[in-house]
C-alpha cells in the first residue's frame, strides 16, 4: 500500500477538487413539483441535455469512411445495450431512452446505412446505493404510469385487457412504443470495490460513466475494479467507454490508455458544463444556453490524443473533460488478459506519477523553509530535530489535520526499516546517506529524503 502520508495527501488533494466543484454544482434535475416523490434526482457535472451528442458521436465511428464502430451483428432486435456506472440518482439513462429518436435518427447523426442499431434496447444503472436504486426505480413506475394515463393508445390496450381480449393482433398493440420503453431501463446494485458487475463479458455495446472513475480515485482496488469490469463487459468488436471527468488530462489519458491487458483507443474532448436546473416545469433563465459547446475541439469529433497536451485552461472548472475508450475490434470475449492486481499497481503507479508532478512536496520554497528550521533550532553538528520538532517543521498546519502524529511515526519507522534492508551487512547506515538515521530524530538532509521517498 502507499506510504501513510501520500494516501492522505492524495485524499486530500481528491476531497479539495470535489469541493471546489461544488461551487459549481449542477442543479437537480427534473425535480417534480409533487412533494411525495421519492427521491429527488440529482446531476453531478452536467446535464443530461448536454450529454447527447456526446452519446450520438460515440455510437458512430468518425473514421473517414464514415463506417458504423458497431459489428454488422446486432443484438436483438437491433437495439444497443448501455450500461450506466455509479448512476446513483442521476436520469441520464431516463433522458436517453426518452430522446432515443434523436440519438439515431439518421438526419441528425448521419449514420451509415449499415448501421445495426437503431434504438437502445437495454439500458443499465449500476450503483452501490441499494436505496437510491430501489427509490429511482418506483420513480421511473411513476412516470409508466403517468404516460399510461394520458395516453390513448395505452388506455385502449389497458381496456381491451379488461374485457379479456388476448388474441396475437390485440397483444401487439397492448401499449404505444413510448410504454414499451419503460420496460427496458433496468436497475442493479453492486459495490465495485468489493464485487464484479453481474452481466456476462461482452454484455454491453457503451458504458457511460459520469465522474465515477474520479470518485474512486482514492482507492487504488476501486479504481481497478471499475475499469476491470468496463472493459470486461464492452463488446469486443469497438465496445466504447465514454468518461465525464473533472480530473486532468495528464492524469486521466495514461491511466486509461496504458492499463495492462486493455487493448482500446483513448481520445479526448473538453465540453463546456451546463449547470441549469432542467426541471421541465419551469422557465429557466440561464447563462448557459449551449450546454454542448466545446472549448478545445468545436466539434464532437473525437480525435486521438497521442500527445495530450496541459489542462491548464480547464483549472476553472467550468468545463469537463470526456475520454471516449473504443476496444480495438478482436474476435475473442475472453478476458484472461485481464490481471486485476496488475490494474492495481498500475492504477497506484499512475496516480503517485501524477501527484509527485503536480504536487511536488519538496517545493524551493518548503526546502527552504525546512532549512531554517533545522539552522534555527537544530542540536548538534550536523543539526538534528527531535521527531515533535520534525512533525512540526515538515508539515503546514492544513497538512497536520490530515496526517496525525502517530501516522507521521508510522511511516517514519518503515522509512528507517527500509533503509536498514538496503544497507549491506559490511557497512553502517551512516555509511550509507548523508546523515544519522536514529530512531529519535532527524538531520536535514534525512528529512528531505524521507519526505521524497514518503509521497
Amino acid at each position: 500500500g502507499q506510504p501513510l502520508i501520500f494516501s492522505l495527501f492524495t485524499m486530500a488533494s481528491h476531497s479539495s477538487t470535489v469541493e471546489h466543484l461544488l461551487d459549481h454544482e449542477v442543479a437537480p434535475s427534473r425535480q417534480k413539483e409533487d412533494s411525495n416523490d421519492l427521491v429527488r434526482p440529482f446531476e453531478w457535472l452536467t446535464s443530461p441535455e448536454s450529454l447527447l451528442p456526446i452519446v450520438r458521436s460515440a455510437l458512430v465511428a468518425n473514421s473517414a469512411d464514415s463506417t458504423c464502430f458497431l459489428p454488422s451483428q446486432s443484438t436483438v432486435g437491433g437495439g444497443c445495450r448501455v450500461l450506466h456506472v455509479g448512476s446513483g440518482s442521476s436520469v441520464l439513462g431516463e433522458y436517453l431512452l426518452e430522446h432515443e429518436d434523436e440519438l439515431f435518427d439518421t438526419a441528425t447523426t448521419q449514420q451509415p446505412q449499415n448501421c445495426q442499431y437503431s434504438f437502445i434496447s437495454q439500458l443499465v444503472n449500476v450503483d452501490k446505493d441499494q436505496e437510491t436504486l430501489d427509490t429511482m426505480k418506483v420513480r421511473w413506475e411513476k412516470l409508466r404510469r403517468q404516460h399510461q394515463s394520458q395516453c390513448s393508445t395505452c388506455q385502449i390496450s389497458e381496456a381491451n385487457e379488461t374485457d379479456g381480449e388476448t388474441d396475437t393482433a390485440t397483444a401487439s398493440t397492448r401499449s404505444c412504443l413510448i410504454d414499451a420503453r419503460f420496460n427496458r431501463l433496468e436497475f442493479c446494485g453492486t459495490d465495485l470495490s468489493q464485487q464484479g458487475i453481474p452481466y456476462p463479458n461482452a454484455s454491453f455495446d457503451l458504458v457511460l460513466d459520469k465522474s465515477t472513475l474520479d470518485c474512486t480515485l482514492c482507492s487504488d482496488s476501486a479504481t481497478a475494479w471499475l475499469l476491470h469490469e468496463v472493459y470486461r463487459l464492452l463488446r469486443p468488436q469497438d465496445g466504447t467507454y465514454v468518461l465525464i471527468s473533472f480530473h486532468h488530462l495528464e492524469l486521466l489519458y495514461p491511466l486509461l490508455q496504458n492499463c495492462p491487458g486493455m487493448n482500446w483507443t483513448v481520445s479526448h474532448s473538453v465540453m463546456d458544463r451546463h449547470i441549469e436546473d432542467l426541471d421541465r416545469s419551469k422557465n429557466n433563465n440561464t447563462s448557459n444556453k449551449n450546454p454542448t459547446a466545446l472549448t478545445q475541439q468545436q466539434t464532437v469529433s473525437f480525435e486521438t490524443a497521442q500527445s495530450p497536451t496541459t489542462s491548464a485552461e480547464y483549472s476553472n472548472r467550468r468545463t469537463v473533460h470526456v475520454l471516449v475508450a473504443r476496444r480495438v475490434p478482436e474476435q475473442k470475449v475472453d478476458t484472461n488478459d485481464l490481471n486485476l492486481e496488475a490494474i492495481i499497481q498500475h492504477v497506484h503507479d499512475t496516480n503517485d506519477d501524477w501527484y509527485k508532478a503536480q504536487h511536488p512536496m519538496l517545493t524551493a520554497e518548503r526546502c527552504q523553509g525546512i532549512q531554517h528550521e533545522f539552522q534555527t533550532n537544530g542540536t548538534g553538528n550536523p543539526p538534528q530535530l527531535s521527531l515533535p520538532q520534525c512533525y512540526q517543521a515538515l508539515f503546514t498546519d492544513e497538512e497536520r489535520d490530515h496526517l496525525s502524529y502517530e501516522y507521521f511515526l508510522e511511516d517514519w519507522h518503515a522509512f528507517v526499516e527500509q533503509r536498514k534492508t538496503l544497507v549491506p551487512p559490511e557497512e553502517s547506515i551512516e555509511e550509507t546517506t548523508k546523515g544519522t538515521i536514529s530512531t529519535d530524530s532527524m538531520t536535514l538532509d534525512i528529512a528531505l529524503s524521507f519526505l521524497e521517498e514518503m509521497q
